[in-house]
């Protein structure tokens, strides 16, 4: 029998648990000696009665002692379950100062990630205080503004560079926004078999690219290495062993390190000088990106959402739906981030409250790989509705708040591949890479391939018949 306690000034009540086979509901409180009239009355404002029933009838005994362990105010915690519908009262939130929302996952190896060097059957994530989910009167917080703040100028709407692709023959590419300029940054030795070049993302300074490059695709588990080259084209350098990888890169704000998803978890390795640090121990962990100050990492593991701060501390659980998460991408201002679930779109604050569905579709259908424009005022992202080997690809936008959604862009069925779109990096234009085809693709006619349009889907340009993944490299004001 686990036993509960709420915070009273000295005094206390117990009531036990009723027999299994009794069907009378609990009794109210013993009364306390005259002394302690002011604690029961602090008690009464607090419906323990109402509170006491709730919890006999759950299986608890209720022990009111003001000795509370951070365990029992964290299981306690867990059982009420506060909600918009159901505010803890004002006392009650006092009581549980600096408690931690509970849930039963695997205690042990949970519990010391979160630097909860102690036995108990709870895994715990904060509820009151910074950051927690409660505001000092005991509700849940405000839901976070659907715009993100104002960003100034220099850090929001940097000039647009280069285009990064990878040709039909496996080589990496870039071009100007206006499909002019193209020119070889990389391609794959003839010395490497089933050789693939994937996972490219500019630094957010626009001064280099990075990208993994070696087998891939092949009957056996990729064998990739991570690789840096300068925007202007000189030699690439080899960074980082990374294996049978994952394909997201992440840059660091400062571009002073990268993040990959490994077999062992996520590696960070410092640009400079080589040295890697390994942030996480799971095989399911994928997707990192960095929230915009550099002091979170946002990553998908399973059907969880998680952050680490970048020494590998800290890290957090901040959302659960009901299948594999990817793609998390942070608002421009930090306060949240969306991600997709299997065929929807969630956003959850940079705390872990205020999770929300934005957009639900069906198997297969889509939507995902939604991402903020640089301005916070719209999602971007991917819709393939249809039916089973014939889905038709679209990009959509909406609102944060998941309202007013638009299509912008359409191929007629049906999808053989497509990747992310993207804003540029003013916020102005979209980035396209998608094909189609009316029956099977290696026979037909291909539809797409990379396209350029405004921010409303006006002005399409296409810019190479080769889909393939994309990235704009940003360039900021200063240069």
């Amino acid at each position: 029998m686990l036993t509960l306690a709420l915070v009273a000034f000295g005094a206390w009540v117990a009531v036990d648990r009723l027999a299994a086979n009794s069907g009378t509901t609990a009794s109210s409180a013993t009364p306390a000696p005259a002394g302690t009239s002011v604690a029961m009355s602090w008690l009464r404002r607090l419906e323990v009665i109402h509170l006491e029933r709730r919890l006999v009838r759950a299986g608890y005994s209720l022990k009111v002692d003001g000795r509370l362990d951070p365990v029992t105010r964290s299981a306690l915690a867990d059982f009420l379950q506060p909600s918009p519908a159901h505010p803890l009262s004002p006392f009650l939130a006092v009581a549980l100062g600096r408690t931690a929302i509970t849930g039963l996952r695997n205690p042990g190896a949970w519990n010391s990630r979160f630097g909860l060097e102690r036995a108990t059957k709870f895994v715990e994530r904060p509820l009151t205080g910074p950051g927690g989910q409660l505001d000092v009167r005991g509700n849940l917080r405000a839901p976070v503004a659907a715009t993100a703040a104002p960003l100034s100028a220099e850090v929001a709407r940097p000039r647009n560079g280069k285009i990064a692709f990878v040709d039909r023959m496996d080589n990496l590419d870039v071009l100007n926004p206006n499909g002019s300029g193209l020119r070889r940054l990389a391609r794959c030795p003839a010395t490497i078999t089933s050789c693939g070049i994937t996972g490219y993302a500019w630094s957010p300074n626009g001064k280099q690219l990075a990208f993994l490059r070696g087998y891939m695709g092949g009957p056996t588990p990729n064998n990739l290495s991570l690789y840096v080259i300068n925007a202007g084209g000189s030699a690439a350098r080899f960074l980082a062993y990374c294996g049978d990888c994952r394909a997201r890169l992440a840059w660091s704000p400062d571009s002073s390190s990268i993040v990959f998803a490994r077999r062992d978890g996520l590696n960070m390795v410092s640009l400079r000088t080589g040295a890697q640090r390994r942030l996480t121990d799971s095989w399911l962990d994928g997707d990192p990106v960095w929230s915009p100050s550099g002091s979170r990492i946002a990553f998908g593991r399973g059907n969880l959402l998680y952050t680490v701060k970048p020494d590998g501390s800290g890290i957090a659980e901040l959302a659960a739906v009901g299948g594999t998460i990817d793609h998390p991408d942070w608002a421009p201002d930090g306060t949240r981030i969306v991600f997709d679930g299997p065929d929807q779109i969630y956003a959850v604050g940079a705390d872990g409250s205020q999770l929300k569905l934005l957009r639900n579709g069906s198997l297969g259908n889509g939507p995902g790989t939604p991402s903020w424009s640089p301005d916070g005022g719209r999602i971007l992202f991917f819709n393939t509705p249809g039916t089973s080997g014939a889905f038709t690809p679209e990009v959509w936008v909406m609102k944060p708040d998941g309202s007013d959604p638009r299509r912008l862009y359409h191929l007629p069925c049906c999808v053989d591949s497509w990747h992310p779109p993207l804003w540029s990096p003013d916020g102005k234009s979209i980035v396209v890479s998608a094909d189609s085809c009316s029956r099977d693709c290696r026979f037909a006619r291909r539809a797409g391939g990379i396209v350029s349009m405004d921010r409303n889907g006006q002005h399409r340009r296409r810019l190479s018949r080769s889909e393939s993944e994309i990235a704009w490299q940003p360039i900021p004001r200063s240069w």
